[in-house]
């Protein structure tokens, strides 16, 4: 749901705002008040999904890095393990 033009967007945007009420952003513009209405509901929504995926994308990076930590310390203790083996003759 890409907005495609620079009026739709810029209509979405102030109605967004809500710095004027969509009859006047509608009058302003030379739109209909449902046109006007229908592009923030387009623009809410793919703000929303925007939104959503770059949430979901910055808990799967966070996943990831506490993912790498674990092993990182994993390693360690597998290291200090054999070596405290070896050292103590077992």
């Amino acid at each position: 749901m890409a907005i495609h033009s620079s009026l739709e967007a810029q209509s979405a945007l102030e109605a967004m705002q809500e710095a004027r009420i969509i009859r006047q952003i509608a009058a302003r513009r030379w739109l209909h008040p449902s046109q006007v209405s229908q592009w923030k509901r387009k623009a809410t929504e793919w703000l929303k999904g925007a939104l959503e995926r770059a949430l979901a994308s910055d808990e799967k990076r966070e996943a990831e890095v506490k993912i790498q930590m674990l092993h990182t310390k994993i390693t360690q203790l597998v290291m200090e393990r054999k070596f405290l083996g070896t050292s103590l003759g077992r």
